[in-house]
């Protein structure tokens, strides 16, 4: 069988996410899936993975995925080096990483100038139109937005 290693912090391989992924991985003989621990990872060594998931956060050494990659053909689902160079965290890099593959929602980047009724104006000139989901650059920081219209609009 495959094995899927996901690689993170205990909170987040303790979730119920992380714990639903690995539930329809593993319904497949052929794949099974660990945790890996990062501060086990780091004192009791890695197992052997064929593919590994990486949840990034503030606390997580990606130093210790590095050193992994060095040392074992692994799969990755995005070049190393862009997920070594922190590009996960950055919600504006990992755009452009997928954009070539993955449908992506109309979004732009620059700070909010004006808000009225139906929309937002950004300091780029570009107009948002109710109701849309602001998030910063950052995925480390939660802090999210939602915009909506106070009343509902009317059918066009």
């Amino acid at each position: 069988p495959f094995i899927v290693g996901i690689f993170g912090v205990k909170k987040k391989l303790e979730s119920t996410t992380t714990s639903a992924l690995l539930d329809v991985l593993c319904e497949s003989s052929i794949v099974r899936g660990v945790r890996v621990e990062a501060s086990a990872a780091a004192q009791q060594g890695w197992p052997d993975v064929d593919i590994l998931l990486v949840y990034p956060s503030v606390s997580l050494d990606l130093s210790l995925v590095t050193e992994y990659l060095r040392t074992r053909p692994t799969c990755t689902l995005v070049n190393r080096q862009e997920v070594l160079s922190s590009a996960l965290a950055d919600r504006e890099q990992l755009r452009r990483l997928l954009a070539p593959t993955v449908p992506m929602p109309r979004w732009a980047v620059g700070r909010v100038t004006t808000v009225s009724q139906d929309a937002v104006q950004l300091d780029t000139g570009e107009t948002m139109t109710k109701p849309f989901v602001e998030k910063p650059l950052s995925s480390y920081d939660h802090q999210v937005h939602v915009y909506y219209r106070p009343t509902p609009a009317e059918p066009a």
